[in-house]
């Protein structure tokens, strides 16, 4: 049997045994098995859940449900695995773009999911899967009309003694404390940025740069800027350190992705690494120190162009896992023997096929996927008994490859 590429991976759970996975064109949740190396389809969404693309953006796992995150579907969704049931989590609120961009924490037993633009708070307890919704009182901290133009940009929030902290473009924090339900906005006093040139022609306007990424470790806030500017925030004396690392950046968007600077900051047993999006270095933080270090120092001879379109950036035990989407691999970086392994996943649609007929049925609908096993093409259309036949299923095996079959035949 044909094995392919697992393409366009959105988002995944990783664990001890296993990786959980959802994709922009399949709509179906895969499992990925690191003894046997197969990639099964543990469920298929129903019609009722998923878009054509990009149904989900982001997914997490409690005990024994997985939850799904919107980004062009209606809603949250979560997956009983023992169940092997589908629920959706009702949020009383109508107000959310099609394109949404919303990120889910798990909090104790709770989820909190943060949807930008608008911005509201969804809480939901996963236990009773009872949701609550908080709108933080914006007329005077958030510039709605760049917020609109800029909200993709930003990273997940993180959590802080107890509080969501999330980033706006007019160089303010919006808290959320769990404990009170209470709003609050923190300034970030004497923050200076330049303008991002390389923006203002995509967005018709002239932009400066601005926060994008709010990460927690030791008690401080730390803070990168969509150019790559580094700072550290102190809430209790409302106070923002500037740290330079200028030297170890640069960016060359020569197919005009324009990607931020550093990626993320993933914090490993007690160090902070910055993942870049250019063609640059690996870069460990001392905080005994308060050094910069290079690290993965073989890493960039893998590097094939001049950025990565990385979708996630997770930490499991000393690794951390990156997922390289448009070359359709992960990079995983081992911060214990400071090296980095690259990765593909390879999927055999046709056995999945014989596996569950639902799958067969999803991947014959989805026209914006180009299945192209022309093996199974070729058994779906010779068990037609004529050409009237073969063009009746035209749409549902693929144009390119069945014009090519018919054409030979």
């Amino acid at each position: 049997m044909k094995y392919e590429i697992l393409k366009s991976i959105r988002d995944a759970v990783i664990e001890e045994d296993c990786i959980w996975i959802i994709t922009d064109y399949l709509n179906c949740l895969f499992k990925y098995d690191f003894r046997s190396q197969e990639i099964e389809a543990a469920a298929v969404f129903p019609d009722t859940m998923s878009c054509s693309f990009a149904s989900f953006s982001q997914i997490l796992k409690l005990e024994n449900e997985i939850y799904f995150i919107p980004r062009m579907a209606r809603s949250v969704f979560c997956y009983d695995i023992v169940k092997t049931k589908f629920y959706e989590v009702n949020i009383p609120f109508e107000g959310f773009q099609s394109d949404k961009k919303m990120d889910a924490i798990v909090y104790g037993k709770d989820i909190y999911c943060v949807n930008r633009y608008p911005d509201i708070v969804i809480k939901i307890d996963s236990m009773s899967k009872e949701t609550e919704v908080f709108f933080p009182d914006k007329s005077n901290a958030v510039k709605e009309e760049m917020e609109g133009k800029v909200h993709k940009a930003y990273k997940a929030p993180c959590i802080f003694q107890k509080q969501l902290i999330w980033s706006n473009y007019n160089d303010t924090l919006t808290i959320f404390d769990i404990k009170t339900k209470a709003f609050s906005i923190e300034h970030l006093n004497g923050v200076m940025f330049g303008m991002v040139e390389r923006l203002q022609k995509p967005l018709d306007r002239q932009v400066k740069d601005w926060i994008v990424g709010v990460r927690s470790f030791r008690e401080r806030i730390w803070l990168f800027s969509f150019e790559g500017k580094v700072f550290l925030h102190d809430l209790g004396m409302h106070r923002t350190e500037f740290i330079s690392m200028e030297q170890y950046k640069r960016y060359d968007d020569t197919d005009n992705i324009r990607e931020l600077v550093i990626h993320d900051l993933a914090i490993v047993k007690g160090e902070v690494f910055f993942i870049p999006s250019y063609e640059n270095q690996y870069i460990k933080y001392d905080c005994s120190t308060r050094q910069f270090e290079e690290c993965m120092g073989e890493s960039l001879r893998s590097w094939k162009n001049y950025r990565r379109s990385y979708t996630l950036c997770k930490v499991f035990n000393y690794n951390i896992w990156l997922y390289s989407y448009y070359e359709n691999c992960f990079y995983i970086l081992d911060t214990k023997k400071n090296v980095e392994h690259k990765k593909q996943l390879e999927i055999c649609y046709k056995k999945l096929i014989m596996e569950n007929p639902l799958f067969e049925d999803m991947m014959t609908k989805n026209k914006a996927y180009e299945f192209d096993d022309l093996d199974y093409l070729c058994d779906k259309v010779s068990a037609g008994d004529s050409k009237g036949k073969m063009e009746k299923d035209f749409s549902m095996v693929g144009k390119r490859i069945l014009s090519k079959f018919i054409t030979e035949t």
